[in-house]
């Protein structure tokens, strides 16, 4: 169950995840356009059904979520959610690829977030997050995460949105 909590808050950043190493760049390098800023209704949504994700942090072994996500799933909400904890909130679109970037003060500092979802959303969905601290010694600590999430189907009938199996 441990990386099935490691899963969903990397999901809750991405949604937040969802999303990326990538500043919020008035132009984009993929010939997709000007970036242009966005509000949290306008994050995509998953295809409701059964998600199979894989996140990576750094070089450890990928944790799997097996997870049902509902009708009202959006990363809109957990936008919301982190624009409320963080003020300091940027989304930003790019043809199909989202960026967002929060800086969140506590005690001890600022935290860096930055987040890139791409996919289709209804049947693959990539989040690469990364995130800087201070560390104990005032040094900045990064942290980066990849989440790969892959439609597999509808929910089983019955089965409640939520956690369906943590890949072990």
């Amino acid at each position: 169950m441990r990386r099935a909590a490691t899963a969903i808050r990397t999901l809750a950043l991405a949604g937040l995840l969802g999303l990326i190493p990538a500043a919020c760049s008035e132009h984009s390098d993929n010939g997709e356009g000007a970036a242009r800023p966005i509000t949290p209704e306008d994050m995509p949504r998953l295809e409701p059904g059964i998600w199979r994700t894989s996140t990576r942090t750094g070089d450890s072994p990928p944790d799997t979520l097996v997870q049902c996500i509902g009708q009202d799933h959006s990363l809109a909400l957990s936008m919301g959610e982190a624009q409320a904890r963080c003020p300091t909130l940027s989304m930003m679109r790019v043809g199909r690829i989202y960026l967002v970037t929060a800086r969140c003060r506590h005690e001890g500092g600022e935290t860096l977030v930055r987040a890139r979802f791409t996919g289709d959303f209804r049947s693959t969905m990539r989040a690469e997050i990364e995130i800087t601290r201070p560390g104990p010694d005032s040094r900045p600590r990064q942290l980066k995460l990849v989440s790969v999430g892959r439609y597999e189907g509808p929910c089983p009938d019955g089965q409640a949105p939520g956690l369906i199996d943590d890949g072990d």
